[in-house]
């Protein structure tokens, strides 16, 4: 049984259609992807600095200075920053 012109036409139309809809979900799912594989890089990065940031002290938790280990949370304390400003004259 052969095709008549318009339905080979019609058969050629969805063909396009559904190489074009597969190479558009393939670059979609590469992008996808690679996106994921590049958060997880930065998300193990990240952990992997703040897991090394603090250095446990030689001398422990406190200073042999203070009588009393220091708690942030209740305990006030300062920070110094120190910089160098920019600023037109």
């Amino acid at each position: 049984m052969t095709l008549s012109r318009t339905d080979s036409q019609k058969k050629k139309k969805h063909g396009k259609r559904r190489k074009i809809l597969i190479i558009v979900l393939t670059v979609l799912l590469v992008l996808a992807g690679s996106g994921a594989a590049y958060g997880y890089h930065i998300i193990k990065k990240l952990q992997n600095v703040t897991d090394n940031a603090q250095n446990p002290l030689a001398r422990g938790a406190k200073s042999n200075l203070r009588a009393e280990k220091v708690d942030p949370v209740k305990d006030d304390f300062s920070i110094l920053f120190i910089g160098i400003d920019k600023t037109k004259k």
